[in-house]
């Protein structure tokens, strides 16, 4: 009788539990709180004036227009630049919601410091519809490089020298919507996945490897001196899929085999940063509303729809029409176009989908 006893109530703690998750309200989804998608992080600032005080006003001052500049400059295509607007006094007041300082000196008539400057998002995205700016604002999830070169006819991965993964370490990684992580080499590393694994697309030691660093994705870059050029091939893995190309980097007059490399992994990042910001491209208009069916096989994946949703910063609210225990309807009001909302969602691990019949689905991505 006790065990009946005990199974009883667990069970109505579990009925509780489920009835009280059908039951939640409508919510709306807020942007990243901690994200730095929207801050400007360690601009380094040395100005000159009369005394210490007025140097540090003016390098406040001027922190934030190159603060703004900068993070414009990641939100919109390179085609865009050019007009991007500017703001001032009053304006830059409602753009900038916080200031931090670091390493600060002073001298006689000079100031130096890394000052990182936070922007308000609903303001900034005000800024660039007034202006008429198609933006992005869903950071891509990081992309693992596996820079594998051919000095000779064996690959190399980890094995010393490797120029190429050299290149893809010390790249800069600033003001990126996609954040690419070259792995760091460790015995760890050596003992998840190989050369010829990686040239092979491994689907289990590609996982492992991707699933060791967090990231979304899988890129295979092989890289090989033809002559003098450096040819490429990119194999981009989103579980056991790969989309493969190939580029050419001839040097130029004088250049040394280190810089032909550096700017190759440049203009790759250049390239699959603009294409990961032009998959999220959001035009200036009103918010959409769509409706959509999420399939639910646990209560687990339910929490996970709504914190994916509610991560998504396009996504302005999420009102719930019904929840039973093997589904939910939902309808999300939203900004941008559904083929910019269903980039969005992916980084949080959610697919949307469109039946034939134009019903929409949201479900959760299942890992290999």
């Amino acid at each position: 009788m006790a065990t009946i006893a005990i199974l009883l109530r667990n069970a109505t703690r579990a009925l509780v539990l489920l009835l009280t998750a059908l039951s939640l309200p409508a919510f709306a989804a807020e942007p990243l709180k901690s994200s730095d998608l929207f801050s400007v992080i360690d601009l380094p600032m040395e100005t000159s004036a009369e005394n210490p005080a007025t140097a540090r006003d003016r390098a406040i001052e001027q922190a934030q227009v190159v603060a703004l500049r900068k993070l414009l400059e990641r939100l919109t295509q390179p085609a865009d630049h050019g007009r991007l607007p500017k703001a001032e006094g009053r304006r830059m007041i409602q753009l900038v919601s916080g200031i931090e300082f670091a390493e600060e000196k002073f001298t006689a008539d000079k100031y130096l410091a890394k000052i990182t400057v936070r922007f308000r998002p609903a303001e900034v995205r005000r800024l660039l519809n007034e202006s008429n700016i198609r933006f992005s604002e869903t950071a891509a999830k990081p992309l693992l490089v596996l820079p594998v070169y051919f000095p000779d006819q064996k690959p190399r991965l980890w094995e010393e020298p490797n120029p190429w993964r050299d290149a893809w370490v010390r790249r800069d990684t600033t003001d990126s919507l996609l954040t690419i992580r070259a792995p760091s080499g460790e015995l760890a590393d050596v003992g998840t996945i190989s050369a010829e694994d990686a040239l092979s697309g491994d689907p289990v030691k590609l996982e492992a490897i991707r699933a060791r660093y967090d990231a979304g994705e899988v890129l295979v870059a092989e890289a090989r001196m033809v002559g003098r050029a450096l040819s490429v091939t990119l194999k981009r893995y989103e579980g056991a899929v790969a989309r493969n190309e190939s580029e050419r980097f001839a040097p130029q007059p004088g250049e040394m085999e280190e810089s032909l490399f550096a700017r190759a992994v440049a203009g790759i990042v250049a390239r699959l940063t603009g294409d990961a910001r032009q998959q999220s491209m959001l035009a200036a208009g009103p918010t959409q509303s769509l409706n959509a069916t999420v399939p639910l096989a646990t209560l687990e994946e339910w929490v996970r729809v709504r914190r994916g949703l509610a991560a998504v910063p396009m996504v302005r609210s999420v009102e719930i029409a019904s929840l039973s225990r093997v589904e939910a309807r939902v309808t999300l009001q939203h900004a941008g176009e559904p083929p910019a909302l269903a980039a969005a969602l992916a980084q949080q691990d959610l697919e949307l989908s469109q039946s034939t019949d134009g019903f929409w689905t949201i479900r959760v991505r299942r890992r290999p």
